[in-house]
């Protein structure tokens, strides 16, 4: 019996070793943004495209480092709102040189760890030029007259 209970073990643990390498492969090549956090917003990983993204390296990011990407003007809903919902989350993000930029996150909450997983994809640079409000009403609009609208797909 104990031997058995043993080779369970053994295998559930080289299957859960070879989905978390499988895991860190993908999410290192990854073309996206994507970083974990707790449902408080520590955050534990970051791959190198969000990296990249926002400038700040991966010891840069852990904790709360990461909330230097966040315009400041953003911090206070962002993390208030941190661990409550998964789904699509918007806020401005401050990016090299000053660059301030829309970031559009999916979240995938995580109840069992609870831990949040977002993947970031940055649609579109923010300035006096640009006013993102219209296009916003505009989506609105549309989601009401028609619930299952996607959302806008705004490049730059």
């Amino acid at each position: 019996m104990n031997a058995e209970l043993e080779d369970r073990v053994r295998q559930r643990t080289l299957e859960l070793r070879s989905s978390e390498e499988r895991f860190r492969s993908l999410a290192e090549s990854a073309p996206v943004g994507t970083f974990r956090t707790d449902a408080r917003g520590r955050c534990s990983y970051v791959n190198p495209a969000w990296s990249e993204l926002t400038g700040l390296s991966h010891e840069e990011a852990i904790d709360k480092g990461w909330v230097r990407m966040v315009h400041p003007e953003d911090q206070d809903r962002v993390l208030s709102s941190w661990g409550q919902a998964a789904g699509d989350a918007q806020h401005r993000a401050l990016r090299r040189a000053g660059r301030v930029v829309l970031d559009i996150a999916k979240a995938r909450i995580d109840q069992r760890h609870h831990e949040t997983t977002r993947l970031f994809s940055t649609r579109l640079p923010v300035s006096p030029r640009v006013d993102v409000t219209a296009v916003r009403t505009a989506e609105l609009r549309c989601r009401i007259n028609k619930p299952d609208f996607p959302a806008a797909d705004i490049g730059h």
